[in-house]
């Protein structure tokens, strides 16, 4: 058995509370949030109850695939048959849907239908003996139901109730929050804590391991398990939540930030500090390096950082 197979009595990263004082942090930060990329709603054109359909399949499918591609296989498959997402349709979905809904993704690997399928149909099956549909999950006549009703009802599914840190869940909301008639969700909103957001805040310094299992979960290839990663996310989400205080800017602003870092930026394998790439166009408007390169751990101290992979995680949170 594995030592990540059971839950550990000491946790294994912590918060450093100082990093934070070298950042210069509410100028970088405000100043990021005005050059933020706007947050597209993909799927604006479709009804309501379409809306949430498509931003839940997302949700519930999202690990190990880029959210941009995802979004558009969704999307695209939405635009060429718009009750596919039915709650009474989706229960009927094959690996071969999901195999060529996400055919054009470049890693093979990572497509995982069979996965993919039975998530969805886990999803339907619970909404179809608990709701009636899409919508009723989130409105009461008209009126959104409260954030204790609709996180207590998604919780009761599979999907959305094995994760420790709520990712996925948080991360459904925080699209949600981007349609007016989800503005009260903003009032909801916790960090959601993908790896994107690890890898920098671990090359950034702002968390650190404090065990010899905290450096191995970094470092040493192999197997990660659910432990190691709920311990991670939340040590990532106290972060999160210290930047907001620190800088008076929302949850939702602040992960956004931290998103497109991660993805344009301090990325996996050859992070982009002198934003040579396209991917980093956004922020060449104000900047000519990462905005954090001069106080960043992994180029000032300890370059392994800047090679640190995603762990072979095996678990159901994703």
């Amino acid at each position: 058995m594995s030592i990540y197979d059971k839950m550990p009595d000491r946790e294994d990263f912590e918060v450093c509370s100082y990093s934070f004082d070298l950042l210069g942090i509410d100028d970088i930060y405000n100043l990021l949030k005005s050059i933020l990329p706007n947050n597209y709603c993909i799927f604006n054109q479709f009804s309501l109850e379409k809306r949430i359909a498509n931003e839940m399949v997302c949700a519930s499918i999202c690990h190990k695939i880029n959210w941009d591609f995802l979004c558009h296989s969704i999307y695209k498959k939405s635009l060429q048959d718009i009750g596919w997402t039915d709650i009474n349709r989706l229960i009927k979905i094959r690996t071969k849907d999901i195999s060529i809904i996400l055919s054009d993704y470049k890693s093979k690997e990572k497509i995982q239908a069979v996965n993919r399928s039975r998530i969805l149909r886990s999803l339907s099956r619970y909404l179809i003996l608990n709701c009636q549909d899409y919508t009723s999950i989130f409105f009461s006549n008209a009126e959104l139901k409260s954030e204790e009703k609709v996180t207590e009802f998604l919780e009761g599914c599979e999907v959305f109730g094995h994760d420790p840190q709520q990712k996925k869940l948080q991360l459904l909301f925080q699209n949600l929050s981007d349609y007016s008639e989800f503005d009260g969700l903003n009032t909801w909103l916790k960090p959601t804590v993908d790896y994107h957001l690890i890898r920098s805040f671990l090359r950034r310094g702002l968390i650190k391991p404090c065990t010899q299992q905290g450096v191995d979960y970094i470092f040493k290839e192999g197997v990660a398990y659910e432990p190691s990663v709920a311990t991670i996310r939340s040590k990532c989400s106290e972060a999160v939540c210290f930047i907001s205080n620190l800088t008076g800017l929302d949850i939702k602003t602040v992960n956004r930030v931290e998103w497109w870092i991660g993805r344009s930026v301090c990325t996996e394998n050859e992070p982009d500090c002198n934003l040579l790439g396209d991917a980093s166009d956004w922020l060449k408007k104000r900047f000519d390096k990462c905005p954090f390169y001069e106080s960043c751990y992994a180029r000032k101290y300890n370059k392994n950082y800047l090679r640190i992979k995603a762990p072979n995680y095996k678990g159901s949170s994703y």
